[in-house]
C-alpha cells in the first residue's frame, strides 16, 4: 500500500507544481485572471496537503510502530496538526471555487463580488479559519495521536467526540455549501435555456456544458476522497473497524487528490492549451522519420527546405 501512497503523491506534487509554473509564466505576458489565482490557490493547497502527509512517508514503509514514548510526542502532534491543516484548506479551497461560481453566474451584476480584492479576502480568510480548526485541536490532549492501525500521526478516530466535530468543520460544512451553491447554479443554467433557444445561445450552451462538467467532476473528488473517513469514523463508534480501514481512508484522499490535481490541470483553459502544445511539440521533436522497407525515396518539397532560408536577390537594371 506503501508505493500507492508514493505514486498519488508524485502525481500530486507534478501536476500541481506544473500547473502553477504554467499559470506563473504565463501571466508574465498577460494580466492575471481570478480563475488563474483561483487554480494556483488550490494546486498550493494541494502540495501543503501533500508535503505534511509525505514527512510520515517513512513511517508507512516501516512496519515497525512508534513505542509509547514517541506516539505522544509534541512533534507527532504538530505533524499531525499540518496534515489536518492541509486537508482543511483542500476542503476550504473547493468551496471557494463554487462561492466564485456562484458569483460570477448568478450574481454578475454585482461588480465589487468578481473583484481580486473579494477573491483574495476568501482566499486569506479560508487559510487563517483552516489554521484556527487544526490549531485549536492542540488543546486537546487526545486529538492528535500515533495510530498504529495507519502507522501515521494524525486526528484520531478513536475520539468520537472530537473526531465527528472536526469533520463537520472539515468536510460536511464545506461540501454541504459547495451542494446548495452548484444545485443553485445549475438551476439557474436549466431556467435561462427554457427562456430562448436562438443560434446566438449555442456558444452559452457549450459553456453550460462545461459547468456542469466541472461541477460534477470536482463535487465528486471532493465527496469520494471524504466519505471514507466519515463513514470510518461513525462505524468505529458503533463496532471497531479493521485496520486496513484506518489506511484506505487516507488512501482515498490521496487518490482523490492525485485525481484532482490531473483535473485541475486539464479544466483551466489557458493551461491545458499551454499543457497541450508543450506536449505535441515535444511528441514531434521525438519522432525518427525511418525509410520505409521498398527501400522507395521519399519526396521532400523543396519549398519547405528553403522555408525559413533568406537568399540575396540581386536587383537588374532596367532595361529602357
Amino acid at each position: 500500500m506503501s508505493i500507492l501512497f508514493a505514486f498519488f503523491y508524485l502525481i500530486t506534487i507534478i501536476f500541481s507544481l506544473l500547473t502553477i509554473i504554467i499559470i506563473v509564466h504565463h501571466c508574465h505576458s498577460q494580466r492575471w485572471s481570478i480563475v488563474s489565482l483561483l487554480t494556483c490557490n488550490s494546486c498550493i493547497s494541494l502540495l501543503v496537503y501533500t508535503i505534511s502527509f509525505c514527512i510520515q512517508f517513512s513511517s508507512l514503509i516501516q512496519n515497525t510502530s512508534l513505542n509509547s514514548e514517541n506516539k505522544n510526542k509534541f512533534s507527532c502532534k504538530i505533524v499531525a496538526c499540518l496534515g489536518t491543516f492541509g486537508v482543511t484548506i483542500l476542503s476550504y479551497s473547493s468551496m471557494i471555487q463554487a462561492i466564485s461560481r456562484f458569483f460570477i453566474i448568478i450574481l454578475y451584476k454585482y461588480q465589487i463580488l468578481l473583484t481580486f480584492r473579494i477573491h483574495w479576502i476568501m482566499i486569506i480568510i479560508s487559510w487563517i479559519v483552516s489554521g484556527i480548526i487544526a490549531g485549536s485541536l492542540l488543546i486537546s490532549p487526545v486529538a492528535y495521536q500515533y495510530e498504529d492501525e495507519s502507522r501515521v500521526c494524525a486526528l484520531t478516530r478513536k475520539n468520537f467526540l472530537i473526531s465527528f466535530l472536526s469533520i463537520i468543520f472539515i468536510f460536511i460544512f464545506p461540501m454541504i455549501i459547495i451542494t446548495i451553491l452548484y444545485g443553485i447554479i445549475i438551476w439557474h443554467i436549466k431556467q435561462h435555456n427554457r427562456i430562448d433557444v436562438r443560434s446566438t445561445n449555442i456558444l452559452r450552451a457549450k459553456r453550460n456544458i462545461t459547468v456542469f462538467k466541472n461541477i460534477f467532476i470536482f463535487t465528486s473528488i471532493l465527496g469520494i476522497g471524504g466519505t471514507p473517513y466519515l463513514i470510518s469514523t461513525i462505524v468505529n463508534r458503533i463496532v471497531p473497524i479493521p485496520w486496513p480501514l484506518y489506511s484506505i481512508s487516507f488512501l482515498f484522499i490521496a487518490c482523490t487528490s492525485a485525481i484532482g490535481s490531473i483535473a485541475i490541470l486539464l479544466t483551466n483553459v489557458q493551461s491545458k492549451a499551454i499543457f497541450c502544445t508543450k506536449f505535441r511539440r515535444r511528441c514531434r521533436q521525438g519522432i525518427v522519420i525511418k525509410k520505409p522497407r521498398n527501400k522507395k525515396l521519399i519526396k521532400i518539397n523543396p519549398i519547405a527546405v528553403y522555408y525559413n532560408k533568406t537568399d540575396e536577390i540581386e536587383i537588374l537594371p532596367a532595361n529602357n
